[in-house]
């Protein structure tokens, strides 16, 4: 796949992903087991972390999940865990 093709598919994957994270924030953290200050850490473990990302593949619209399989997104969101723990964790913080 070209640079400009994997560019785009990161993009895309990305904006799906902060609308899964926004949507089903709640449902996160019933996964996680906590929330707030303690999803850092709970989410540091890769076996949650997995479990998450499994969890936002299928909430992703169905024209993505036919164009990425799941261990292509597992593997995408593994990548940016730290990203998107911060994320979870601010948008936490001002709820």
């Amino acid at each position: 796949m070209s640079d400009v093709n994997t560019a785009k598919l990161n993009d895309m994957m990305s904006g799906a992903l902060d609308s899964v994270l926004d949507k089903h924030r709640s449902e996160i953290f019933q996964i996680a087991g906590k929330s707030g200050d303690a999803t850092r850490t709970v989410l540091a473990n890769e076996s949650v972390m997995r479990t998450v990302a499994e969890y936002c593949y299928a909430a992703l619209p169905w024209p993505i999940r036919m164009a990425v399989k799941q261990p292509v997104f597992v593997d995408f969101v593994m990548a940016r865990r730290e990203r998107i723990v911060d994320k979870l964790t601010r948008s936490a913080a001002t709820s």
